[in-house]
């Protein structure tokens, strides 16, 4: 994240996933990562949901109806 804010890409949001601790998953979104999706969070749908709110939030576009 760090690098990214050096090289001026802010309006990126930036999605991680994995097996991490809860812990760590706090620690990264303090540190600026948008959405942390672990396996027990598996729910294909419901990622590429969020996934287009984030975007269309950092763009300030309507969210389409149903997303």
């Amino acid at each position: 994240m760090d690098a990214m804010r050096e090289a001026g890409i802010e309006d990126v949001p930036v999605v991680v996933g994995g097996i991490i601790p809860d812990a760590d998953a706090e620690s990264l979104r303090q540190a600026g990562i948008a959405a942390v999706y672990t396996p027990k969070d598996w729910n294909l749908n419901g990622m590429m949901r969020d996934i287009i709110v984030l975007v269309a939030e950092r763009h300030g576009v309507e969210t389409p109806v149903g997303a």
